[in-house]
């Protein structure tokens, strides 16, 4: 195996010190050659462009610790944010259906009791926008079982068809995804979208809707949040 720059270098200097000194100050000669040697070669290595890690997933915060059917309690009049109960069951399966695939259970499923009982709210009252608030968000005030509520905005009732099939990927705790420039104030746990094709980023937006699956190991996408989730 050949020896690296940093190694020979050492090996001359150690030499020059057991040798029996025929050339006065032959090891402070060795060391004041071979020190640039050395800098220059312990630059390289921490200079050196390191393999880019892959998007964060999300906080372990976040996450939702146990493996099993959440429900989603949804309020029966939506129509102030522009959606029916089909556009959310529509978005629901579609994680499900991700889910499913990966552990074998789907990941949401409707309550149709008292709200309060539900692991989450999606409801379009309370705020004008569209938001998502989680045990990570600041202030959040846990109410009965809920863990996330996600306010469907009517300011965005011609969006939010659209948008809540990502809303709901906040519900399971998975951040945004955004541009450099975005300002990450606007955004639940925004990370860099430069590697992420997946429903969560905004770099990557899909007419309609739909989780992304590319199986290529240079992008982050759908299948891969879902595949890491509980890993």
């Amino acid at each position: 195996m050949s020896k690296t720059v940093i190694e020979q270098a050492e090996e001359v200097a150690a030499k020059a010190e057991r040798e029996p000194i025929y050339w006065p100050g032959a090891a402070l000669v060795a060391y004041l050659f071979l020190m640039p040697v050395l800098i220059v070669a312990a630059l390289i290595v921490m200079c050196a462009p390191s393999v880019a890690a892959a998007a964060p997933y999300m906080g372990d915060a976040c996450k939702l610790s146990t493996p099993r059917t959440y429900t989603v309690s949804v309020d029966p009049d939506l129509a102030p944010a522009g959606l029916t109960h089909q556009d959310v069951e529509t978005a629901m399966a579609l994680w499900n259906e991700g889910f499913i695939r990966e552990y074998g259970f789907a990941i949401f499923a409707p309550h149709f009791g008292n709200w309060q009982d539900a692991d989450f709210l999606l409801t379009a009252h309370g705020y004008a926008t569209t938001w998502v608030q989680t045990k990570c968000s600041a202030g959040y005030v846990q109410r009965g079982n809920n863990l996330a509520i996600s306010f469907m905005g009517s300011e965005q009732a011609g969006q939010n068809r659209d948008w809540v099939t990502h809303e709901l990927g906040h519900l399971l705790g998975f951040s945004d995804y955004v541009m450099p420039a975005d300002n990450p104030a606007r955004y639940l746990s925004p990370g860099a979208c430069y590697d992420v094709a997946s429903i969560m980023s905004y770099c990557w937006q899909r007419q309609p809707p739909s989780l992304i699956c590319l199986n290529d190991p240079q992008w982050v996408d759908d299948c891969t949040l879902i595949r890491n989730y509980w890993r």
